[in-house]
């Protein structure tokens, strides 16, 4: 199998295992009992883990182990915390666990990008034909998790824990490909300390003037694809009636 095509794999299962539970989890939540205010941490638990997963998994992983290895076990330890997420049904029991694997989850996406930046000849030609795949990874999770059992025969299974144990499944399928991608050994050597641990050293970054502006074009559109993505249900009626399907499943699709 050729090089980009197993990039181009990861990265659709990649975003497809995101996907699969990220959008539906509020339907579950709210079927099970869960309160708006534990339906909102629980949706919280990724962008925790966006600002720890460098200090704990980022800064380790670029001077200690092959890229892919860590991926591999991100991944199946993942799989292992989201099927007994899965099987919860009282907030106190269901916050740890998605927390923990949202933990394990975050790092993943840095990872992924590490080894298809590292395996392609070009990168400015090649990266964005490999990244497109997890677009329609996340938009092919949002058809297998919404209409597409329906359009089967099938009950609508947004509503249930099964997107969650698809999640699980899918993580176990990434994690035994990782051990088929390129080796993407460690590249940095320099000094650990706290301030690379906390990525600060990033910030010298902020003096390429281009940067601020994206920040400003990027926050207002990521803030309208939270409300898009965690909110949708709460914008209609709550019924689950033929005309709302659209709107169901643009979620995932956006």
């Amino acid at each position: 199998m050729k090089t980009t095509v197993k990039l181009s794999f990861m990265m659709f299962v990649e975003w497809f295992i995101w996907g699969a539970w990220f959008v539906p989890l509020w339907l579950w939540l709210n079927k099970s009992g869960f309160s708006a205010g534990e339906i909102g941490w629980s949706y919280a638990c990724t962008a925790i883990a966006a600002i720890l997963s460098p200090i704990l998994v980022g800064s380790l992983t670029d001077r200690f182990f092959s890229a892919q290895k860590v991926l591999a076990v991100l991944m199946f330890a993942g799989a292992v915390l989201m099927y007994f997420a899965a099987q919860q049904t009282t907030f106190a029991g269901f916050f740890p666990l998605l927390l923990a694997y949202s933990l394990t989850y975050m790092p993943t996406i840095a990872l992924t990008n590490s080894i298809a930046f590292a395996n392609v000849p070009d990168v400015e030609r090649d990266f964005p034909r490999i990244r497109v795949m997890g677009t329609i990874g996340w938009i092919a999770s949002g058809l297998a998790c919404g209409f597409l059992p329906q359009m089967l025969g099938y009950n609508d299974i947004s509503p249930t824990n099964i997107p969650l144990l698809i999640t699980a499944g899918s993580s176990v399928l990434l994690g035994a490909f990782a051990f088929f991608l390129p080796d993407t050994p460690p590249k940095s050597t320099g000094k650990l300390d706290i301030k690379v641990m906390l990525g600060l050293d990033a910030l010298i970054l902020l003096r390429d003037k281009k940067l601020p502006g994206l920040f400003l074009l990027l926050v207002p559109v990521c803030d309208a694809a939270g409300v898009l993505l965690h909110l949708r249900e709460w914008l209609s009626d709550g019924s689950r009636h033929e005309k709302r399907h659209r709107l169901d499943d643009a979620g995932p699709v956006l």
